[in-house]
């Protein structure tokens, strides 16, 4: 293949794995429509071969990096349990081509954009897709990230191989400091024709490349986009900022390939004074000749409303006083609420979480139900993690904080689910997570780049976070909520896995986390956030999720 690179000095062995794309956009070739094989819509379910296509699902964003050995161990570990969709990062942004064949998708450097389609590139991919075609297993791709912590560089900090991290893969922060630079603020990757366009290139890339490929289970157009996220965000960064991109984003993907299904990928903040621009509770008037790429509102069935919010506001804590009186505790001698309930510390500019935001006052810049009713947007989509966020805005002084972020929990999957069911379209817990006491000492927020080694070391540490008995009890409860509420698909964040260690994988042998040299007989560990499912118990939760979910397709 022969390519132009601009403004990067290449050997020539890396300059064929290369195509550069420039700022104009990138031609496209539409594939005709198909229906064998792909999963569909209808009746607000997924449908996969004339059945329903209930699921649960796991994240390993990691997949790429791997051998292909630990790859097809992954994947075969995986399927073992029962579990249908794998859901991983479709990009790799970086701003140097990594040393020793570092894998990476995109280079965004001096001035240009280049998507590496080579061996260290979306050749790596390939074998994704390649291995889970053979065992079965539908793949979710995610386009593009809303997190993008900078590497920590103090010495205090662990040192992470490439990729370790979830937020290490760049995103939409990337392309804001490659593309206006420091002052750059989060929101321009939403408003900005120039970003929006570049982005536009690369999603033209990976979609045409799988576009034929029933292994896809959907286009996932973010993770968890929203108006705040490391970068700074301008004040007036709103809910319709997000939507717009969105809308403009999914109908980019339907007009390259209608085969697969696409989802925002949004974490299911809701805004019940905002003005919706797709979403309407009563029928919209019809046209008589609607205007080409017009907007037509989608007829929605009750949206979330303020007096809605409060009433099941009022239910949780009417559960948690009847808790208190049946089972009295002791307030001098409960949890330590670090984590539970985001209580970790962050930078002030990092509005990841504040005290006074919760899940449906629209100060994430987040309108899931708007968003839910976008024509080429397929699903209703939602995330779930309370050491990270404040969804239903309510606590109790009087009942210990991991029930109460099992509750809320419940309440929250039981709200997105209400949601996706008004906007006639299933709805899909994309990610959930639960920090505990034992991983703790390595959890990195996805806003964050760096544990200190002052955390690990400090053994009070250890008294945060939920046990393993009670993480695995949320974990079942919660799948068990989704279930209840008709929710299609549940997914878990992350995957654990182990390697022998015989691994040649750099983000495995590399990691912190890895067992020092003579060791003996022990094992290698996937990357690790303070998510990662390693235990058998969990993974005993997830496969009776599984099977309980597939005994409801028919």
């Amino acid at each position: 293949m022969r390519v132009a690179v601009h403004g990067v000095a290449l050997t020539a062995l890396a300059a064929t794995a290369l195509a550069s794309s420039s700022l104009s956009a990138t031609p496209t070739r539409k594939v005709a429509k198909r229906h064998n094989n792909f999963v569909s819509t209808s009746d607000g379910k997924f449908h996969l071969g004339g059945k329903c296509f209930f699921h649960i699902s796991t994240t390993a964003y990691w997949l790429a990096q791997l051998s292909d050995d630990d790859i097809t161990t992954t994947l075969t570990a995986i399927n073992a349990t029962g579990i249908k969709v794998v859901r991983t990062w479709a990009f790799n942004d970086v701003t140097e081509i990594p040393p020793n064949n570092g894998t990476y998708f995109q280079l965004l450097a001096n001035g240009t954009v280049t998507i590496n389609d080579g061996p260290t590139g979306l050749q790596r991919l390939d074998k994704v897709i390649s291995e889970a075609e053979k065992l079965g297993l539908k793949v979710q791709l995610t386009l593009t990230n809303n997190w993008n912590a900078l590497p920590d560089t103090s010495s205090a900090s662990l040192d992470f191989p490439s990729g370790f991290l979830s937020n290490a893969y760049g995103g939409m922060d990337a392309y804001v400091r490659h593309f206006i630079g420091s002052d750059g603020t989060h929101e321009q990757f939403f408003r900005n024709e120039t970003l929006i366009t570049a982005f536009q290139n690369y999603v033209t890339a990976v979609v045409q490349r799988y576009a034929d490929s029933p292994t896809i289970f959907s286009w996932e157009v973010a993770n968890d986009p929203r108006c705040n996220s490391t970068l700074a965000t301008a004040p007036d960064c709103n809910t319709h900022d997000v939507t717009n991109w969105v809308n403009t984003i999914s109908s980019h993907i339907k007009s390259i390939d209608p085969n697969h299904l696409v989802s925002s990928g949004a974490g299911g903040f809701m805004c019940t004074t905002c003005t919706k621009l797709f979403a309407t509770a009563t029928p919209a008037a019809p046209s008589a000749s609607p205007s080409a790429g017009a907007r037509k509102k989608r007829a929605v069935g009750s949206l979330f409303t303020p007096a809605k919010v409060l009433s099941m506001r009022t239910a949780l804590l009417k559960k948690w006083r009847e808790d208190a009186k049946r089972n009295p505790r002791s307030r001098g001698a409960g949890e330590v609420k670090r984590l539970i309930r985001g209580r970790w510390a962050a930078p002030e500019n990092r509005r990841q979480l504040s005290p006074d935001v919760q899940g449906f006052n629209g100060a994430q810049g987040v309108d899931s139900e708007d968003i839910a009713a976008i024509p080429n947007v397929d699903m209703s989509t939602f995330q779930l993690f309370p050491d990270q966020n404040q969804y239903m805005g309510v606590d109790s002084a009087d009942v210990d904080p991991v029930t109460q972020a099992i509750d809320a929990g419940s309440a929250w999957i039981k709200a997105n689910a209400m949601a996706a069911a008004n906007a006639g379209k299933p709805s899909v817990l994309t990610a959930f997570g639960l920090v505990s006491t034992n991983s703790s000492t390595h959890f990195v927020p996805f806003n964050q780049s760096s544990v200190t080694v002052a955390d690990i070391l400090n053994s009070a540490v250890k008294t945060v976070g939920a046990n393993d008995t009670q993480q695995a009890d949320a974990y079942r409860q919660w799948i068990q909520a989704a279930m209840q509420n008709g929710v299609s698909g549940v997914g878990q964040y992350q995957w654990g896995q182990t390697y022998n260690m015989s691994s040649t994988s750099p983000i495995i042998t590399q990691s912190p986390l890895a067992p020092a040299t003579g060791a003996g007989n022990m094992s290698l560990l996937s990357p690790d956030d303070g998510y990662a499912a390693f235990q058998d118990q969990l993974k005993t939760v997830l496969s009776d999720g599984a099977t309980q979910q597939s005994a409801l397709n028919g």
